[in-house]
Order: C-alpha cells, then structure tokens, then sequence
C-alpha cells in the first residue's frame, strides 16, 4: 500500500471529448500486438510524475499543446502528460560534458548558454550556440557574458562521476549526470584546487524535506567553513564574535516540528535557510531566504518537494561570501576575519535526514568585486585591470574583435582580449518559461514547450528571437521550474467508476485505473495513469502488478454491473467480514490443483464431478481430477493433535494398496478419515470405508480433501492461450484468487475466461492485487495441497541370506535368534528371554489397525501374572521419536524394540502388519496371528493361556 503524505492524483477539467480525440489518435489497428518505434532502440529514459510515479520510456510526438507525450516500453501507444503533472525527465546513460565554446553567456532565470559571439547590435547579442544554432539574445535579458575560451576562468561544472566524490553512510547514486541521496546521516565530500576568490554555482532539489547542510571551503587549516543550515524561526539579530544565541532552534531530522525524525513539518513558514560561519567558538549568521519560497507544488499543502538554485561568491582571504538569486538578486552577506586557505579546499554536503539531488556545481573564477549591475539601460564591461566602463550603447566587431561602446562623456573601442565579463542591468522577473532542459553540453535553458516530436522538443523563450529547437539526443533532462495551482484529487472525475490502483512494471511505478477496452485495443488490460489524459494497452508479455490499496476502494455495492442478473454479485460476506451471512448460507472454499481458489455456493458432488456456483463464474462442472481440496466450513483451525493424525494419514497401509482411498474427510472434532468419497448434497456426505458406505452428517465435516497416490501427477493446466493473451492471477480481499485470460473490462468488472470454468467476473473493487503471468501455463502458484500424497506403506525386507524356497517361519520350529535394539538404545537378545512366555507385536505408526491392536495385545499381556509372560512391540522402520511418541498418545507402557531396517520382520515373515508373534519357554514358535480383528484379544487370550499350560500345539 502506498505510504507518505502525497496521494495519487488525477487531472480534472478534462473532457471527454478531449480524452477521446487523444484516444482516436493514438490508435493502433486492432490485430498484431504492435512494437515501438525503431527510434526505441536508444536507451529508455526516466519520467517522474509530480505525485511520485515513475515511468520509464521514450519521448513521442505530443498530440496536446503544454503537454509530452511518453511511449513507455510496456504499453502499446503513448500516454500523454499535462506539463504540470511532470517533475522530472532524467536520461541516465547521458553526464554532462565539458561545454566548449568561446563566450559563455549567463541569462536572466539562470540559464546558461555557451558558443561564439557572432555579433551585438540594435539591442540584440548574436551566439552560434552548439545544437541550437545562432540565436538573438535581447540584451536585456543577458545578466552576464564573460570569455570561456580561456582555461583560467573555468574550474568545475558537475557534478560529474560519483567516483570522484567520497561518501560515507546512507546510499549516495547517479542518474543522468545528477547525485542522489537517500537515507539518514550520509555525507557527500570532495576536494577541490579552488582560488582564494571564485564563484560556486549549485543547484539542488529535494522530494520530502530538506535536511541537509552545504560547507563550502573546508580545510585542514580551517575546520569550520561558511555553512548554509536550515533553522526553525529567524534568528535575532546578533553582532559579529558573539556566541550564538541559545534560543536559536535547528531543525535536526525535522526534530524542531516534528517529533519524528522520518516525518517532514508540515508548514514551511517558520524555516529558513541560513547562512552561518563559527570561528573560536564564536559564530555570525544571516538570513539567506525561507524554505517557503522553494517550494515545486506551493499548491500542495502536504507537499514538501522544492528545489534551490544560488550563486555564491567567496574570498577566502578577506573571510567574505556573498549570496545571490539565480536571478541575480543580492540574498545575503557574511565577512569574518580569517587568513588564507592552504591546500586544497572541499565542497561538503552532510545530509541527516530526507532526501537531495545535487543537479548541478559550477565553479569559475571571481575578481572578488562586488557583480556589478549596470543601471536601468545600462551595461557594464570589466576589463583585465580591474576598472569598469558603464555604457549606454554597446557593439561589437567580430572580424576585428573590438568592443565599441558609448558612454556619457565618450566613444570606446575596447579589445576583446582586454574584456573580464559584461554586466546587464539587473532585470526584473522575465518569464523563462516553464520547463527546463539540461544539455549534455553543460548547456541549461529554459522555456515554454511549443510541441515535442520525437527528435525535437520545441520551446519558446522570452528574449530570445529563434525557437529553440532541442535535439532529445542532446538532452540530459528536463525539469519543470513550477506549476500553475491546479487542483489535484485522488479520486479523479466522478463519473469513473474504476477503483484506483498502482501498477508496478520493471523501472516503473503508475497510480491508475484499468479502463475499458476500445474495439482497437483488442483483448487485455488498458491502463490510464491518474495524470495521463490517454490510456494505452499493457503488453502480454509484460511482468506487472496491480495493487489497489483499502482507501481507493469504494464501498460495496449490491449489483455492481448490470451485466450480473440478481445474486450474481461478487463475493460479499463471511469470509470477507463485510456483511453477515447465515451459517447455511457462508460460501464454502474450492481449492483446485491449478492453485486457484474460488468462494462457492451450493456445493454439491455426484459421481460426475464438483457442481458448483460462484459468485465469480456460472454453475459449473468440475472434474474430479482437477480438484485438491473443498473447505465446507472456511477458517476452521486445526490443532497439532489432529495435523499429526492427518499427516500419518497419508500413509497407505499395504493392505489397501490395491483398493486405495481417495479422500480424506476432517471432522470438526479434528478426527480424520480415509474414504472413497461417493456423493455430498445439502444434508449428508456419503463415503465408502472398508468397502462398506457410511453416512456423515454435512454440518460435522470442515473439509474433503482429494489424495493422490504417490507418482501420479496432476493434469497439466491450461496452456497460455493465443499469442497476445494477457493472463493474470486476481488475489480478492477475502484472500481468494483465481486466474483467468483477460478479456475487457466494463465498468469496475474484470471479464475474462478460466479453463473448465469458461467466464470469470472479477470486481476490482473487492480485489487486493493483480499479477500478470508472461510467460509459463496458467498454473499460477504453487496449489496449497499439492505436497499432500499419500505414501505407501514400507514392506518388509526378505533376509539377505534365507534361499527363495526356504518358509519364512514355522509353528513349533525355534524362532530367530535376533537381537533386538530397544527404545531406549540397550540390545536384547532373544535368547536371552528363554523361559519367559514372548510376544513379538510388528507395528507401525501408519498402520491404523497396529494402533487398535497394540492397546489390546498389553491388556491381555497385563491379565496374567508379572514376570510370566512378556511383550515386545518391534516397530518397523521407524524413527525412535516417532514410536515414543505414539506410546505417549496411546499412554501404553510396552517395551518398544527397534528394527529400524526392517531386517527382524523379514525374518520372522511379518509381509502384513498388524502381526503378533507368540514364542513359548523353549524359544519355538507357538502362534501367528495377523490382521489383527474383532477377535484379536480372545484368540492371544486363549493362546498365551495354552502356552503358559504346556500346550504350545496347534495349527497356525
């Protein structure tokens, strides 16, 4: 179930029509399971919705103005995204390379272009930028031009490989050239070779919270560098060198709002980024700007997403740092005393709790001046000595390479070569536009999307003359910068009948609903993700998952479809607690050797088959051989006493070997019984027992269960249908579940087909879960009874040395002179028992006549006196622990011998258990007696008595 403060969401205000239209486009003709695109060979990218889901696939052409269309690779057609429903598109095979160019130009909105300055005039800069080609950059809209061709501006632009950053605790990765962190209490550290001046470009975002502090300019030297923290409530003001005050709150894990260190705040308004610098134990600190103002998705109050994009500059000599917007606006100062860094200098990121992604860091050079900002109409040039020229008017000439500018007081021609950087004059706010596309180039801009194909996304940006025609082969992401306050719900349009579930796919994550099936789509699942204004079809060969959490579900309806006639509807009641049911009337379980189960009514059994009606499919006929086990009273418990019996149950005594039983009946008293099941109606289950019919009242048996006799294997399932054939395996909320080959879907119905059971109606709003099956028959699981088989009981093994004709025992020959291994370990030699009336009772724990048997063989024992004659019950290949154990449950005293490898029961013939061998004082054979029977105490009675008189005659 899908856990966090961020439901899933749907877009409204869409049409019908609209979603229609979106439909007709995208339809494929019905037929042949259609394939992606050749351009689909290229490595997927990674799609991730502002609700969370991910899914990964391929730009497509958009039908849709403001939105993008993505094929994912396990659907047939395009879904189609609003822009404002997108959080990111990340290609994760592509990092960022060096930029290359001679100028790099720095945009109002922070966008970074670089290429070759072709020329400046009227008001406009013309740069050939690689992959985008010449553009006309208003002049107003530039916030700064500085030469890049040159190796001692440019030091760092990353993040670059996680390799070359040292992590320690938590989980630290890399996706399209950008750092992720998850986890508590990780860092992020690396070392650079900065000058003591420079300007840090960085921009982070975060999904849950922000938790994390940044230092900057970390050495061995100077263990406490300029920190940007995150605070609970502004600060007071407070002087340089003083301590910082005590009522000062950190947020630490969320520990200021909330008392869980997992949980974000809810509001915030009372958190603010912080600038703050510690020196001899004593520490300044400036406001840098609040957590508020960061936020993605402000119309969300629950949501805590934002992302920070700040240009810092720093003089480690001069102890000073300076903060600005992307835009350029001054946010904050600090200066402090402090000497010169030697060695190298680390960039560290120490995140506590939430999540960051470090997009991107890029270092350059700083001449430690404050940046200038030309005023209004105004631009200002830096030269190589340091001085600045403000002018009104600027050219420049590309085949001579020399700046022209007009000042107030004059003309001047200035070299390239002598140019630091130009300032424009501080711009107001201009609308960049909505998304954000970063280059593999180092190259970031932004703009409103115009359309996408599928080589090109097309954006429209505010002073800039050209389109900007984007190759996706350049593309390293695109990043919506905000979104209108749309209103979001988890429910969607009313008029959707649909529950809503999420759909896990390999890399992929949709919050959707199953939709109904277009003529074109054919037969299979159609999934609309909740921000998609079209659905599309799920690939048959697909691994999926559908999960629909208990708060998306509606309430239970008592006809849900009205295809389903009256007391057709779904499961409801007693085993699924939503409704009472009469003790007459509670479904009973059907578990079938496909692993299926089904919830049946009016259970019945001829020699036909299992007649059964589910609420799920129609009256049905069911093979015997197709059925493992039918549950007449649902959730009857067993006790160990009674799973003990059942388990020795199974063994079948070779005495029924050739006329095996083919049911095992448990009563509600835990007893079981080994029958051939004959019929079962509404009152009584008729079975065979011994050959002879029993009735047993319906209401006393919790469960028939169908016993297969070892080596015989169950029927093959079906096979997996026609090529294209969705099969999936539905698990309901009364624990059930059941396989079927999709057909459509009508409303909140499931309808596909079920061999033998032919059509299956499964509510979605009554199930928990479903999984695709690509590949394999419909065998779904692993059946719950399929280990239950009966084993034959173990024969005897003939004595190794004893010829084929030689008789295995004869009446008043000597008896084998064996020794015996007791229960407790000791030997005992039957010779050793010469003058002691012996009984020799060959038994077994799976020989239910041997149980009746034993009890009476030691009562009779027991009638004469101690000492004159004595019973040894051998048990015959069994365990010690498994005797003892029966002698506990039977409570008998006997003393137990062992023949563990069945050697002592070959040679006394002992081929049929129960067998009770009588051996007088002399050592010879008196009596055989086998099978046991009504009249097994009077004959040892009256033999024992012969024996103890001298009479050991007679015949077998």
């Amino acid at each position: 179930m899908r856990t966090g403060s961020s439901p899933p969401f749907s877009v409204l205000g869409v049409s019908t029509l609209a979603i229609g239209l979106a439909a007709l486009f995208w339809a494929e003709p019905a037929g042949a399971e259609p394939r992606p695109p050749e351009f689909h060979k290229a490595p997927p990218a990674r799609l991730e919705l502002a609700n969370g889901d991910v899914v990964q696939g391929w730009l497509d052409s958009a039908p849709e103005e403001d939105a993008v269309a993505w094929q994912a690779e396990a659907f047939t057609t395009p879904f189609v995204f609003p822009l404002h429903t997108l959080k990111s598109i990340v290609w994760p095979d592509r990092n960022a390379g060096a930029p290359t160019g001679e100028y790099r130009c720095e945009l109002a909105g922070g966008d970074v272009l670089y290429g070759t300055l072709v020329d400046v005039r009227d008001g406009e800069l013309l740069l050939d930028v690689p992959a985008l080609g010449p553009l006309h950059l208003d002049l107003r809209g530039v916030r700064r031009l500085s030469p890049w061709d040159r190796p001692a501006n440019r030091l760092f632009l990353g993040p670059g490989p996680i390799a070359e950053w040292r992590s320690s605790g938590g989980e630290w990765s890399a996706e399209g050239g950008q750092l992720t962190g998850a986890g508590p209490q990780s860092q992020l550290q690396r070392e650079f070779a900065l000058p003591p001046r420079g300007r840090i470009e960085f921009r982070l975002s975060w999904r849950t919270h922000w938790d994390c502090d940044v230092s900057i300019g970390t050495t061995a030297n100077d263990p406490a560098p300029f920190r940007f923290e995150v605070w609970r409530d502004e600060p007071p003001p407070a002087s340089p060198w003083t301590p910082r005050p005590p009522n000062w709150a950190r947020l630490l894990g969320g520990g200021a709002v909330a008392p869980d260190p997992q949980t974000p705040p809810v509001s915030l308004d009372p958190l603010h980024l912080m600038l703050v610098r510690t020196v001899d134990m004593t520490a300044d600190a400036t406001r840098v700007q609040s957590l508020a103002d960061c936020r993605v998705a402000p119309w969300q109050p629950d949501s805590l997403a934002g992302r920070l994009h700040l240009l810092v500059y720093f003089d480690f000599e001069a102890g000073r740092l300076l903060v600005h917007s992307s835009a350029g606006e001054p946010l904050a100062e600090l200066q402090l005393p402090a000497g010169p860094p030697t060695g190298s200098v680390s960039l560290l990121f120490d995140k506590r709790s939430g999540d960051v992604r470090i997009e991107r860091i890029e270092i350059t050079r700083w001449d430690g001046e404050r940046p200038a900002s030309g005023a209004a109409g105004e631009v200002q040039l830096v030269r190589t000595d340091g001085s600045t020229v403000s002018a009104t008017r600027i050219a420049f000439d590309p085949q001579n390479r020399v700046w022209h500018l007009s000042t107030e007081q004059e003309d001047l021609a200035i070299a390239a070569d002598d140019l630091v950087e130009l300032c424009g004059a501080a711009p107001e706010a201009v609308a960049a536009g909505r998304l954000r596309a970063e280059l593999v180039n180092g190259q970031s801009l932004c703009g409103d999307l115009v359309g996408v194909e599928r080589d090109v996304v097309r954006l429209q940006r505010a002073g800039v003359r050209e389109p900007l025609n984007v190759p996706v082969a350049m593309l390293r992401a695109l990043v919506p910068r905000e979104s209108p306050p749309v209103p979001l719900s988890v429910g969607g349009a009313d008029d959707l009948a649909q529950p809503v579930g999420q759909m896990q796919l390999p890399g992929s994550s949709l919050w959707g609903r199953l939709v109904d099936n277009r003529p074109a789509d054919g037969p299979g699942l159609v999934w609309q993700p909740v921000a998609s204004l079209t659905a599309s079809r799920l690939r048959a060969e697909t691994p999926a998952s559908i999960d629909y959490p208990e708060p998306t579900r509606p309430s239970a309806r008592a006809n849900p479809s009205p295809l389903l006639a009256p007391g057709h509807g779904l499961v409801s009641g007693g085993i699924d607690g939503r409704s009472p049911v009469p003790v007459g009337e509670r479904p009973s379980i059907l578990h079938l050797r496909s692993g299926d189960q089904l919830a049946g009514h009016h259970v019945e059994i001829t020699d036909e088959g299992v007649m059964c009606q589910s609420r799920n499919h129609d009256f049905t006929r069911l093979p015997f051989d197709l059925v493992s086990a039918l549950d007449l009273q649902p959730g009857a418990s067993i006790g160990p006493a009674a799973q003990a019996k059942f388990e020795r149950s199974l063994t079948l005594p070779r005495s029924q070997q050739a006329h095996p039983p083919t049911h095992l009946v448990h009563a509600r008293d835990g007893d079981c019984l080994r029958c051939r099941l004959l019929s079962l109606d509404a009152d009584e289950l008729r079975v065979e027992v011994h050959q002879r019919v029993r009735s047993i009242p319906r209401e006393t048996v919790t469960r028939i269960q169908w016993l297969n006799p070892d080596g015989v294997e169950p029927p093959p399932p079906p096979g997996p249908g026609l090529p294209g054939t969705t099969r999936v395996l539905a698990r309901l909320d009364n624990r059930l579940r059941i396989a079927l080959a999709v057909d459509r879907v009508v409303g909140d119905l499931l309808l596909g087909t079920h061999e033998p059971l032919g059509t299956v109606r499964i509510d979605l709003a009554r199930t928990r879960r479903l999984e695709t099956q690509p590949t394999g028959p419909m065998g779904v699981v692993e059946p719950e009874f399929a280990g239950w088989r009966l084993r034959p009981a173990i024969a005897p093994r003939p004595r190794p040395d004893r010829s084929a004709t030689e008789p295995a025992l004869r009446l008043g020959q000597p008896a084998p002179d064996v020794q015996l291994e007791l229960l407790g370990g000791e030997p005992l030699r039957l010779a050793d028992l010469r003058g002691d009336v012996v009984v020799l009772e060959f038994w077994a724990s799976w020989c239910e006549p041997c149980l009746r048997t034993l009890p009476q063989a030691e009562a009779v024992v027991g009638e004469f006196p101690a000492g004159t004659v004595r019973l040894i019950a051998v048990n015959l290949e069994e365990s010690a622990e498994v005797a003892r154990q029966t002698l506990d449950r039977l409570q008998l005293k006997t003393q137990v011998a062992l023949d563990k490898q069945g050697a002592i029961a070959a040679q006394f013939g002992a081929t049929e258990l129960p067998q009770t061998v009588v051996i007088d004082r002399a050592g010879r054979v008196a009596k055989v007696l086998v099978g046991g029977g009504v009249e097994f105490r009077t004959n040892l009675r009256e033999t024992l008595r012969a024996v103890r008189d001298g009479d050991a005659g007679g015949k077998q």
